[in-house]
Formats: structure tokens, sequence, C-alpha cells
């Protein structure tokens, strides 16, 4: 409680532990991370947990738990992942296929529940950034079906077939625009897009400079 209290109360991906750092702690399972590569996490609006666990090229959703979920009430074992088959696997995607990730960077979940994946690849890597969306519709038929994972549903940005934007390169970070249906981006280059969900497409682009880092949206629609 940051209001009242100096010292965490809960830990992931240590077996309970607030002494050790061991990345995948026990194996890799629905209980683990990387440690050294959390680089982004977001709270849904039923109060589950996401946390992108980049070094296993994957996303995790701990869910709302008032059983085992500790003094936050969000358990300690994930029940979804996006970016793998299974909660054992850690694979790398290539950049173009929708089942795999490849060192994920940020996750935002919108009001309706559609998760946003964003991939930082540099272009010696072989492979674009990008910007991946998972329908909540999606995720919540494989759940009734007793699935732990999905494909993504599209690419959000760049989209398929368009022409190569020289901009594009190292997207740090982006923030959900609900009242504006859309999604603010900062990039390396010190470039800020705003992408429409309603035209698919970059409307405004702010240019800032310097190594943007990050990017956030207050209640007012004033961008940070």
């Amino acid at each position: 409680n940051p209001v009242n209290d100096a010292a965490a109360d809960d830990v992931w991906g240590q077996k309970g532990s607030f002494t050790t750092y061991i990345p995948n702690n026990g194996g890799l399972s629905a209980s683990s991370l990387s440690i050294s590569s959390i680089t982004g996490l977001d709270m849904d609006y039923q109060g589950n947990l996401w946390v992108v666990d980049s070094n296993n090229n994957r996303v995790l959703r701990f869910p709302k738990s008032a059983v085992n979920g500790g003094a936050s009430g969000i358990s300690k074992t994930a029940d979804f992942v996006l970016g793998q088959d299974s909660f054992t696997g850690n694979g790398q995607g290539d950049g173009v296929v929708m089942n795999r990730l490849w060192h994920p960077n940020q996750v935002k979940v919108d009001r309706a529940g559609n998760v946003f994946v964003m991939e930082q690849n540099e272009p010696a890597s072989g492979s674009l950034s990008r910007i991946i969306k998972y329908n909540a519709a999606s995720i919540q038929t494989a759940r009734s079906q007793g699935k732990v994972t999905v494909s993504a549903d599209v690419k959000i940005y760049p989209r398929p077939g368009a022409a190569v934007d020289p901009l594009w390169w190292g997207p740090t970070a982006m923030a959900i625009d609900e009242p504006r249906n859309g999604l603010w981006i900062s990039l390396c280059k010190g470039v800020c897009y705003f992408y429409s969900f309603s035209s698919n497409s970059v409307t405004k682009i702010i240019h800032w400079g310097g190594n943007l880092r990050g990017i956030d949206i207050d209640s007012a629609g004033n961008v940070y």
C-alpha cells in the first residue's frame, strides 16, 4: 500500500520469497518469471494482472483471486498466456506469426477486455517491431474451452501490406485513449503517434525529439 507502507506486500515469480531473484525460479511454469525482463504490466478492469515476461517471449495473466491472492487479491499462478502454446514454452516468434511473440515490451488492456501487445525488435534482428491485438471475445472463447492461450487476431501496426514507415523504429510504450478511440505510441526516434481505431491508420504525428521512453494519458485527455 503506497499510502501507508514502504514495504512490498506480495511477490510474483519467486515462489513467495522476497529474498530471491532467480530467473524462472523452479523451472519455466505458470508461476515463474524471467525477472530481469519484466518490461511492462497492466491491470484490466476485472482486476487481473497482465505481466510482460519478455525474455520468455510471453505475456502472462494472473487472475484476481479471493482464495489464494494474498494481500493483493491476485493469484501468483497465471491462468492464461499469450505468445506461447503452454506455460512451459518460451520459443521466439519472427514478427510475422500470430501465435508467437519475440521479446514483447508492453501490454495494455482496454475497457472491453481487448489486449494490445507491443514487440520492440530492431531491423537487424530480422523482425520488425509491431503491435498486435487479442480480441476479448477470442480470449473468452478460448478460456471457455479450457484453453490457456490464443493467437492474436490482428496486427494493429504496421498494417499488413502498408508502405514502409521510416519513423517506425523502437516503439517504447503505448497508452489507450478510449475517448478518442485510439492508441498513443512513443518511439525511440523522438516521435509520438496517435493510431486511430476508426480509420486503422496513424492520424497524428508529434515530433518531440530525444529518445522517448514512455507515454500516458490522464482522465481529461492530456497526453504526457
